[in-house]
C-alpha cells in the first residue's frame, strides 16, 4: 500500500512503528533513527542524507519524520527506508520499504 502525498507539502508528519521480522517492536532507546527517501524516477535520495527521526516512545519503536520543504518538491514515485544505529554502533535497516506516490499540486 502506498502513501499518497502532494508535491510541495510538508505535512502530514510521518509516524512509524519499527518492528523486527517477528513483528516485535524494535527498542530504539539510545539509537539514532534515520529516514532515507528516494525518487524512483531519478534514482536519487531527495532528502538530506541521514535525516533523523524523532523518538516518541523508544521502547515501543515509535518515531516520526517531518518533511522538509524540498523532500516533496517533485511529483513522482518514491520509496523510503528506515535505518537504526544503536548505541553500541550496530546497525539494523528495516527490511521493508515504504512506497509513496507524490502527485503534482494543482495550485
Amino acid at each position: 500500500m502506498a502513501i499518497n502525498l502532494v508535491e510541495g507539502d510538508t505535512k502530514p508528519i510521518l509516524s512509524m512503528t519499527l518492528n523486527d521480522s517477528t513483528g516485535s517492536a524494535v527498542d530504539i532507546t539510545g539509537a539514532t533513527v534515520t529516514f532515507h527517501f528516494y525518487n524512483l524516477d531519478t534514482g536519487t535520495q531527495t532528502n538530506s542524507a541521514d535525516d533523523d527521526c524523532v523518538h516518541l516512545v523508544s521502547a515501543d519503536g515509535t518515531c516520526t519524520y517531518t518533511w522538509s520543504a524540498t523532500d516533496l518538491a517533485a511529483a513522482g514515485d518514491y520509496i523510503g527506508e528506515v535505518k537504526v544505529v544503536f548505541a553500541d554502533t550496530t546497525i539494523q535497516t528495516v527490511y521493508g520499504t515504504l512506497e509513496f506516490h507524490v502527485r503534482a499540486a494543482l495550485g
